[in-house]
């Protein structure tokens, strides 16, 4: 029941209350007034009928005293009337009998509607002697009537005033503290709900109005607070989502608290979705890493922070992420949770493997320089003994061999003089197609002799490259020649050319797939390396693909090598288009 139903209930019942105990105090006086003037009157009559039969019974006249009588009947409250002498005997009586008792007492009978008053007084004389008494009875008929239309006059006066003053009550409560108390109650229960941007309206300068607009205040201040703490939170969420760094937020239990944009981009999934899920359930694959352990060591406060652990996910292989996690500190400094922060460190470690690979070349380029320098000379002064040996005497196989084997050693020469020189590319525009050809011209007639042919794909109206011919033509020569190699039992070079797939990728693509036995994931990681080769000894001098790396980044191409053992490899190299007018080439 609201507070103004009580409140009008209150005030009505109060005022019925007033008025109710004032109609019974009112009443009973007004019956005891009545009895009051029941008495006097009796006294007045008694007194005014005692000097009327005085002169009477002196001189024994008792019809005058009967007559006396018969006049005091027209009195419309007088019931009876006796007369007695000296001895109490009854000298004249009208109305009811009067019956005088043994022992000089009278009876009235008890037959009247109501309950009559009996007056007795003595008779005196003049010199105070009694002479007789008088029996006086009389019912206050008149007074009676009066008092219950004065009585029904104080209901309906009472009843009329408690009609009015209630239904003012009601009235004045309603208009001016109901209306304004239920709108101050929903108003109330607005703001509680969260529409801060609600008024309550309650004029005049009353306490429910002073409540109202300190209610407004305390909207208006609240709303002012909740917007600096929404705009803080979405800044701060902004940082978040912002950051490079996959974040998320976990509680005591292990749930998802908070899952940021980065997350939810490289995991396709967004925080409505884990909110709440267990970490282990979100991230199945750190399940059983170290990493685990260090969360766990952070949520029951053993450690301030876990350092960084590096982990290639199953769901994310391509990457390598370093994860670590750091105490969610609540009030009183305890932990509510754990922070973990997933780093991208693939790039940087790319990074740190090509300065590496690049202090590396440049050391065996120093190297390689030596050393082509020092048996350059003496390479050629054995080769031309060894040929003018064999021209003097006609032949032998010990001097052709040693004239193959410082042929093969001045390849090797050659090769680390290549690789040495590192010379910039002379920047041409360069039809694909026209530099296939002449590696497919170069290279065919050779390898069809062990059973491998050469399929060129290249698109129509393929944009030239902007680039050096000769050392394009090179890397393409060094990956036939390694995928000749891997098929010694036969198979098929393909060559394929192609734009960039995306809207906006200006960028030419050429593949080179074999069929052959392909390369080990052990092997992967070291393919680029100075010197390191996949083929037997004396088969290769692991140089070719360090050569092929070096001249497509600096044609700020890009290269990527896929290979299955058994079923072969994939080169894919992709370099920008040319953005200088293509040149026609006869």
């Amino acid at each position: 029941m609201r507070i103004s139903t009580r409140l009008i209930l209150f005030l009505v019942s109060a005022v019925v209350s007033v008025m109710a105990i004032y109609a019974l105090v009112t009443i009973s006086r007004t019956q005891s007034r009545m009895e009051e003037e029941l008495v006097k009157m009796a006294d007045h009559l008694g007194m005014a009928l005692s000097v009327g039969v005085l002169h009477h019974l002196e001189t024994g006249d008792s019809a005058g005293v009967a007559q006396l009588l018969e006049t005091m009947e027209r009195y419309q409250d007088v019931v009876s009337v006796a007369v007695f002498d000296r001895q109490g005997n009854p000298v004249a009586a009208s109305g009811l009998a009067v019956t005088a008792t043994g022992d000089g007492q009278t009876q009235v009978p008890r037959s009247l509607g109501g309950a009559p008053y009996t007056h007795r007084q003595r008779i005196v004389d003049a010199g105070g002697q009694a002479v007789g008494g008088l029996l006086l009875v009389i019912t206050g008929q008149s007074l009676r009537s009066r008092v219950v239309e004065a009585r029904n006059h104080i209901l309906l006066t009472i009843l009329a005033l408690t009609i009015v003053i209630s239904a003012s009550i009601i009235y004045f409560a309603r208009r001016h503290l109901a209306g304004p108390l239920a709108r101050l109650t929903e108003g109330a229960r607005a703001i509680g709900r969260g529409q801060l941007e609600r008024r309550i309206e309650v004029a005049g300068d009353g306490e429910v109005a002073v409540l109202a607009r300190a209610f407004n205040q305390m909207a208006v201040g609240l709303q002012r607070m909740t917007g600096q703490i929404v705009g803080e939170r979405e800044y701060i969420r902004s940082v978040v989502d912002s950051m490079p760094e996959g974040v998320v937020v976990v509680d005591c239990e292990n749930r998802v608290t908070a899952w940021n944009r980065t997350m939810t981009e490289r995991y396709d999934r967004d925080a409505e979705t884990v909110r709440g899920e267990p970490f282990e359930t979100v991230m199945p694959g750190l399940v059983g890493t170290p990493f685990m352990d260090e969360l766990q060591a952070v949520l029951g406060g053993h450690a301030p922070a876990a350092a960084g652990t590096s982990i290639r996910l199953p769901q994310d292989s391509e990457r390598v992420l370093t994860l670590t996690a750091s105490p969610l500190r609540g009030q009183e400094d305890g932990i509510d949770g754990a922070v973990l922060v997933f780093a991208d460190v693939t790039e940087r470690l790319r990074l740190e493997e090509q300065i590496q690979r690049s202090d590396k070349l440049a050391a065996v380029g120093q190297l390689a320089a030596g050393i082509a320098h020092e048996i350059g000379t003496p390479l050629n002064v054995i080769s031309g003994n060894a040929e003018y040996l064999k021209m003097e005497h006609q032949g032998g196989e010990e001097l052709q061999t040693i004239v193959d084997e410082v042929s093969r050693i001045s390849d090797l020469v050659q090769r680390l003089m290549t690789f040495a020189r590192h010379e910039d590319p002379k920047v041409e525009a360069v039809d694909v197609d026209s530099v296939v050809a002449s590696v497919q011209s170069l290279m065919q007639h050779q390898m069809r002799r062990q059973g491998v042919e050469i399929d060129v794909r290249i698109e129509a109206d393929l944009p030239q490259l902007a680039g050096d011919r000769s050392q394009l033509q090179q890397v393409l020569v060094n990956l036939v020649m390694n995928a000749w190699q891997a098929m010694p039992d036969g198979g098929t070079v393909t060559i394929t050319g192609y734009r960039g797939v995306a809207p906006d990728d200006r960028s030419v693509v050429v593949v080179v797939a074999d069929t052959g036995h392909g390369i080990s994931p052990e092997q992967m990681p070291r393919i680029f390396e100075p010197f390191y080769t996949t083929k037997d000894v004396g088969e290769g001098t692991g140089l070719g693909l360090a050569i092929v790396q070096r001249i497509v980044e600096d044609h700020d191409g890009h290269l990527e090598i896929r290979s299955e053992v058994g079923h072969g490899t994939t080169v894919e190299l992709r370099f920008p288009a040319c953005a200088v007018p293509e040149q026609t080439h006869g």
